[in-house]
């Protein structure tokens, strides 16, 4: 794994949920170097999915442990190597069987580093007051000052402002996957329900910020009644112990 992108956080896999994010079949090789991953068999998982996706099977082959820890492990096509020759010649051979490896060279080596930077990924809790500064306009060297204000020194900052613009850019290729998934539903949706209206907003970045959806049945209810009633969607994240719900009524 290179070293140059070990730190990157936006190249970093914790777990198989992180993989549904990939463009596995338009990844290159020059990218695959930059991903690290949490555990070895989360870099499996992402193995397979890559094999797959290029029409090839995968399997574990050899690796290297140091005490206790495994420190390298390759993958490799399940047709990866020959058969031994001995198989040829057993005498109690009783029917030739197909011969399945062809020397195939497709193969992923996975290291482990310690000192890959891992330890400099910022906490939940530093991504969101990051997060709510961000909303306010505050540029990410302020907010990574602010920081080093409350933990009493830079010094005591466990990540650089390069990690906290990889952490934003992490997030934005997640919600923009997130928000294009939903507007293809409603894509879907519209093409059952041609009564359907939605509309989306976005800011400057083509970034998703608003959303409105609604569908026939919901409009004919409203002709009929005449009330709307919201449920906050963020309400786990304000500071009230009860849901947000807002009664709108027809003039």
């Amino acid at each position: 794994m290179s070293d140059n992108y070990a730190d990157d956080d936006l190249y970093a896999v914790d777990s198989g949920e992180s993989l549904g994010s990939i463009d596995f079949l338009n990844l290159s090789e020059e990218e695959v170097l930059r991903f690290n991953f949490a555990a070895i068999d989360i870099a499996f998982e992402f193995y397979q999915q890559y094999a797959k996706h290029h029409g090839f099977g995968a399997r574990r082959s050899k690796s290297e442990k140091r005490g206790e820890v495994r420190i390298r492990q390759e993958f490799v096509c399940h047709r990866q190597g020959y058969r031994s020759p001995k198989f040829y010649s057993m005498p109690n051979r009783q029917r030739p069987r197909a011969d399945t490896r062809c020397g195939c060279p497709a193969r992923m080596l996975l290291c482990r580093d310690d000192e890959s930077g891992r330890h400099r990924r910022m906490s939940e809790a530093d991504i969101e007051q990051m997060n709510d500064m961000r909303k306010g306009d505050i540029g990410v060297s302020r907010i990574h000052g602010f920081m080093a204000s409350l933990a009493g020194g830079y010094h005591n900052v466990p990540y650089t402002t390069t990690d906290m613009h990889n952490v934003s850019a992490k997030q934005r290729r997640v919600g923009g996957l997130d928000a294009e998934s939903c507007l293809r539903y409603l894509r879907e949706c519209k093409a059952n329900d041609p009564a359907l209206y939605y509309k989306e907003v976005v800011d400057g970045e083509g970034v998703l910020q608003h959303l409105f959806w609604c569908d026939g049945t919901s409009q004919i209810d409203y002709h009929v009644f005449g009330d709307v009633v919201a449920f906050d969607a963020q309400e786990k994240r304000l500071p009230f112990t009860s849901c947000s719900i807002l009664l709108c009524e027809s003039p």
